[in-house]
């Protein structure tokens, strides 16, 4: 019996090594957190292969980094197989659970060698297999539960060996078994999922896609269809003769399209010999405009010129305008600083320090006996002076840097105020430009107009039109007579190509009715026989035929040679019982050479796929004929559709050409009469246009020249702004520089008084130690007050050098060249205004000689004008887009007496006309169009933006009327529809008769319960189907009920027809649209299953609680007892999907991990294992303590050592 009987687990989940056999009921204990539902997870794993699905909590780690955390990691599963056992051998490859299957028992020098060490090298390993066989790496789950539960369609030959059951639907399996371990809720549809698929490999199911592809499209096609047979009240068809009035008019373009290719023609004739008079006068213009366009070059090239060397004088003139800005602030500066009086006591400096030197040595002599003390008080005389000098200079330093940073920030502000008035300079440049421009154009165009208005005096319109419009007028006569006799002789040659096509059509269809009603019957012979068998099987159960097949062996040898298939051997209610002997009631026949009068179900079943393998290919059969007949319809219309198409096309153009001749001799008359006055009236017109334009280019020019102004004037106040603005800043950078400066001149004052407070001190000293030694201290003092007044002034002199350097540098490079720099802005200014003079000279000579060839270009345009008037118009009219046709480069010259305008004209007209006519036809064909959508049956295109989509619309839908293809598509159609109501019908018969099997299955899954129930706190444990109220299978329902009552009157169905002529025909259509808008709201929706007609139920009474009847399972009492139902219902559903797995190979056993299981009572333990075991399902538990031990065969008990490893030790085996 094949079945997972060993788990090995090698450096995998904390568990160094162990051996755990699973080959009977498994307990594990321990306490919590030791490791049973680590080694439950890695079981269930060897099932599902769903790491998701393993009940791992989210922050723990994940099935590869706590199972296989290194890469000698490994579990191996060892497998009883009746061809030997064989190992899954699982391990970590690219960082997550691989596979591989070995055709061997385990043995652990595989993977452990003598020292203990395990070895992570898969050659290594192969190389120890001693000769076994091992596999390619399995990294796919799905392809090796696959190879684990035999689906053979989906893996190779080469893993047969390592099959645990065969099948290809085994998913419920390993769900189950999942459901079991993580205690999940049950699903009533899960479990009808698995009762279904128990049932049968085949699914039952109505395919809901092929319903939605046949139906998608009805509603729109019964509205298409339909409309075209709703009559109004006068009993016409609305859309037919909406679809009239566009076939008319399309005729009625195709004549003009005709009268516009001769049109365009005699445009081309007239257009090459008006254009051979031009050659000379053209090259005579090219010459002029060359000479104009060199002497504007020429001007160009001047004005570059004088551009450049007015900006190097403007340069040259800033660049002395800024020295005497800076002259004179540098004028004012030294004023305020007071120079004058600075210059002349800096002159006495070597005087002041010749008496200096005068006054020490007169000193020294006074205090020559006193030395000690002058010498003490002169170093602290020093001593003091210099902290006060050395405040003094640094204070001066920080003046001179205040002096040199506004410098700077009065160059900066200086260059930004330069740069702003360059800028708003250059703003108004382009502008003044224009507008100077502008005002030269505005005096151009009055001589222009002046012009103009002397020669409208002598322009004479519409001459030569009204010529051409008499010779018209003269044609048309003729070609009326000429209409008449084509349009007879052309109606004759269509009704003689009618006749014939009606005639051959006729015989086409008889021929193929004929065979079509042939095949129809042989179809009918065959569907009778299929109802036939169809209604034998529907009646086996409960019949004759199922007692005789349990309980007469050979029945068929002789009663069944004898009864009636219909009447005895499939029919219920019989009461048969068994009797001795083998007479017939009292009567006993020799059946030996009689034959077997009656068929099995099987015989049954394979005569109707026969029928319906013949029913199929009769239906082939007849749909080849339909598609014969059409398409020798559709050769005999491409045969005769030309001929007739021209036919019609020469009338249509014969008949519209007649009805227009009425109509153009009244337009000519009109246009003769109208030229007259439209002459006169556009002399006017144009003589006020004229006037107008020339009112308006004077208020042009008055506008010019006030924004002129206004530009000047916005151009000075920026001007000014600016300047307000650089001055306003230069006051605010010296009000904040003589501010700072005052403020350490300020400090400079109080540190003098200080130490001057310190020498006063000092010499009151100097002068008391003096006096007690018996000098002369008043000379003393008057010498020491002429030395300090002379230091004072040296110390001015000393303060202010620095300025004094400054004013002679200005000197030698502003003040002294004041006249030079004067004299050199004079002279620019000079050149300026000669260098526009000379300007202005050369430009008007230029500019005479431009306007002398103006004048000549104009009258040489003048006299092309007189002979290109025509051709100019025929120019304009080949680009005009919206008037010029295609079809003009391709036309043929034709001889004309029109000119150019003429031909213009009459196109204009006739395409006019044609484009009014052309929006009749789109009119029209959105008319007709709105009784359709863009999916619409007949492939009518709605999108339709071209003239050319259009007319291809209204030659289609001509075909359309010709050959009367409405008809067609209503027959067709109310086929096709039909023939899906009994399809419907049929397959909702053949699902429906799968519920009494489904009926079957739960019955018997409650008896189970009932007879092997061996929890006595579970009274009732029960399922029951319902009805389903899916809206779907509803309808499904009503068409076949409707279909079965109306089966044999609907025959020809129509389903155009009129609601009072035909009941029937209303509801099928209401059928159908339920039908299509349940199908296309629910999109997603591809089948209709066996499953779906039904609901499936729960009804669970524990001890007094009763849950009545339910779709889920959940909490169902104690947390032991809902564990309990839980575990019972999935064992049983096990059972049923291996019953159905075990039709091919029954014969292997599968684990339930059921964790925690002291939640359940020791009595429901022992009752749980015997109901799996006796399904062949080994159940695997774990709990704290050990309890139920005779009834397990393995109990391990596992535990931590010191290092946080999970041993796992045997403690029981039972054999």
């Amino acid at each position: 019996m094949r079945a997972l009987r060993k788990i090995i687990f090698v450096n995998s989940a904390h568990i160094r090594y162990a051996e755990v056999r699973l080959d009977g009921n498994v307990h594990f204990i321990g306490t919590q957190g030791v490791g049973k539902s680590t080694l439950l997870r890695a079981i269930l794993f060897f099932y599902n292969a769903d790491k998701l699905h393993l009940g791992i909590p989210k922050e723990m780690k994940s099935y590869d980094e706590f199972y296989l955390p290194h890469a000698n990691s490994y579990i191996v599963y060892e497998v009883e197989h009746e061809h030997g056992p064989f190992c899954v051998l699982t391990f970590r490859s690219s960082g997550r659970a691989c596979y591989r299957f070995i055709d061997a028992a385990y043995r652990k020098e595989w993977l452990i060698d003598n020292n203990g060490d395990v070895t992570a090298d898969s050659k290594v390993i192969r190389e120890r297999l001693g000769g076994a066989s091992m596999s390619k790496i399995i990294d796919r789950y799905e392809q090796y539960r696959d190879i684990l539960y035999g689906n053979r369609q989906a893996v190779g030959k080469e893993f047969a060996r390592f099959q645990l059951m065969e099948s290809n639907r085994y998913q419920n399996i390993p769900r189950s078994i999942q459901n079991v371990f993580l205690n999940s809720r049950l699903d009533a549809n899960f479990i009808k999922d698995i009762i279904i698929r128990s049932m049968s490999e085949e699914d039952a199911n109505i395919d809901l896609g092929y319903y939605r592809r046949q139906v998608a499209d009805f509603e729109q096609e019964y509205k298409d269809i339909s409309c075209w047979y709703k009559l109004n009240q006068k009993g016409e068809s609305i859309v037919r003769t909406q679809a009239e009035n566009v076939v008319k008019t399309y005729r009625e373009l195709l004549f003009m399209k005709r009268q516009i290719t001769e049109l365009c023609g005699e445009l081309k004739y007239a257009v090459r010999t008006s254009r051979e008079r031009l050659p000379l006068v053209e090259k005579k213009m090219d010459e002029l405009m060359e000479e104009q366009n060199r002497l504007k070059r020429l001007i160009s090239e001047i004005q570059q010129k004088f551009d450049m060397e007015k900006s190097s004088l403007n340069q040259e003139q800033g660049a002395v305008n800024d020295r005497l800005k800076r002259l004179k602030k540098r004028k004012e500066y030294y004023s305020a600083q007071k120079i004058e009086e600075i210059l002349k006591r800096y002159e006495q400096e070597q005087i002041l320090r010749v008496k200096l030197d005068g006054d020490n040595a007169r000193l020294a002599e006074l205090t020559a006996h006193f030395n000690d003390i002058t010498a003490k008080y002169k170093a602290l005389y020093q001593g003091a002076k210099n902290v006060l000098e050395n405040y003094r200079q640094s204070q001066t330093n920080r003046i001179i840097s205040l002096g040199m940073e506004k410098q700077a920030a009065d160059e900066r502000m200086l260059a930004e105020h330069t740069k702003q008035r360059e800028d708003i300079e250059a703003a108004f440049a382009d502008k003044i430009t224009l507008d100077t421009n502008h005002i030269e154009q505005l005096k151009g165009e009055k001589t222009e107009l002046e012009k103009e208005m002397l020669k409208l005096k002598y322009w004479q319109p519409y001459k030569e039109e009204t010529d051409a419009l008499s010779k018209e007028t003269n044609g048309l006569a003729l070609r009326e007579k000429e209409l008449n006799g084509l349009i007879s002789a052309t109606e004759a040659k269509i009704n003689q190509l009618q006749t014939e096509y009606e005639k051959n059509e006729a015989e086409i269809m008889a021929d193929s009715k004929a065979k079509l009603d042939a095949k129809q019957h042989e179809m009918d012979e065959v569907e009778g026989k299929l109802t036939e068998i169809d209604s034998l099987l529907e009646r086996t159960k409960g019949s004759l035929y199922e007692w005789l097949e349990a309980n007469k062996r050979d029945w068929e040898q002789n009663i069944g040679k004898v009864i009636n298939e219909e009447s005895v051997l499939y029919q219920t209610g019989l009461h048969p019982q068994k009797d001795e002997g083998t007479s017939l009631f009292g009567v006993k026949l020799d059946l030996m050479d009689l034959p077997l009068a009656v068929r099995k179900p099987a015989q049954l079943k394979a005569e109707r796929a026969e029928l319906d393998a013949a029913l199929r290919s009769l239906k082939a059969e007849y749909v080849g004929l339909t598609e014969l007949q059409e398409k020798l319809q559709d050769e005999l219309k491409r045969r005769f559709a030309p001929k007739m198409r021209e036919l019609r096309e020469q009338k249509s153009y014969h008949e519209t050409e007649l009805r227009v001749i009425p109509q153009k001799r009244k337009t000519i008359q009109l246009k003769m009469e109208d030229y007259a006055a439209k002459a006169q009236h556009e002399k006017e017109e144009r003589n006020n246009l004229l006037n107008t334009r020339l009112q308006d280019v004077q208020i042009r020019r008055t506008a010019a020249d006030t924004e002129l102004a206004k530009i000047l004037n916005d151009k000075k106040k920026q001007l000014t702004s600016e300047d307000k603005r650089h001055q306003k800043a230069k006051e605010e950078a010296v009000k904040q520089h003589e501010q700072r400066v005052a403020e350490i001149r300020a400090d400079i004052r109080l540190q003098e008084q200080n130490t001057a407070k310190e020498l006063q001190l000092l010499q009151q000293q100097e002068h008391e130690e003096l006096h007690g030694r018996g000098a002369d201290t008043r000379m003393v003092e008057e010498c020491k007050a002429s030395i300090k007044a002379t230091e004072i002034e040296l110390k001015y002199i000393d303060d202010h050098r620095r300025i004094v350097f400054d004013y002679q540098r200005d000197c030698e490079e502003l003040f002294d060249h004041e006249e030079e720099f004067k004299t050199r802005k004079k002279l620019i200014t000079d050149q300026l205004q000669q260098l526009n003079e000379k300007y202005d000279l050369r430009k008007q000579k230029h500019n005479e000689t431009l306007n002398f060839l103006s004048k000549e270009l104009n009258e040489r345009r003048e006299e092309k004008t007189r002979i290109d008037n025509d051709l100019h118009k025929a120019e304009r009219f080949t680009h005009d887009e919206n008037l010029c046709p295609p079809m003009l480069a391709e036309a043929q010259e034709r001889q004309t007496l029109r000119t150019p305008g003429l031909a213009v004209d009459e196109l204009t007209g006739i395409i006019v006309s044609r484009q009014k006519k052309q929006d009749k036809l789109k009119s029209a064909v959105n008319v007709f169009k709105g009784n359709f959508t863009a999916k619409n049956t007949f492939n009518f295109r709605m999108e339709l933006a071209l003239d050319e989509d259009y007319l291809d619309f209204a030659n289609n839908l001509e075909d359309f009327l010709t050959y009367n293809k409405i008809e067609e598509f209503r027959r067709r159609t109310s086929e096709r529809y039909v023939d899906i109501l009994g399809r419907v019908s049929k397959e909702m018969g053949d699902l429906t008769r799968h519920e009494s099997d489904v009926d079957k299955v739960i019955h018997d899954i409650n008896n189970d319960f009932r007879e092997r129930n061996f929890a006595g706190v579970i009274k009732l444990i029960a399922l029951q189907p319902v009805p389903s109220a899916d809206k779907m299978v509803q309808l499904m329902k009503r068409i076949k009920d409707f279909h079965d009552d109306n089966q044999y009157t609907m025959g020809e169905l129509n389903l155009f027809s009129s609601a009072n002529r035909d009941d029937v025909n209303q509801k099928a259509v209401g059928h159908l649209l339920d039908l299509m808008k349940s199908l296309v709201d629910n999109p997603q929706r591809r089948y209709l299953t066996l499953s779906d007609l039904f609901l499936l139920q729960f009804r669970i009474v524990e001890n007094d609680n009763d849950t009545g009847w339910v779709d889920k399972l959940s909490h169902v009492g104690s947390e032991g007892t809902d564990t309990l139902v839980k575990a019972m219902i999935n064992i049983m559903l096990i059972n049923v999907f291996k019953g159905k797995v075990s039709r091919k190979f029954g014969d292997f056993r599968i684990h339930c991990m059921m964790d925690e299981i002291g939640k359940l009572h020791p009595q429901n333990v022992k009752g749980i294992l015997d109901f799996a075991n006796a399904r062949n399902i080994l159940l695997i538990n774990s709990s704290p303590t050990t309890y139920n031990v005779s009834d397990y065969r393995y109990t391990y008990l596992l535990s931590k050592d010191s290092k946080s490893q999970t041993v796992v030790h045997p403690l029981i085996s039972q054999q």
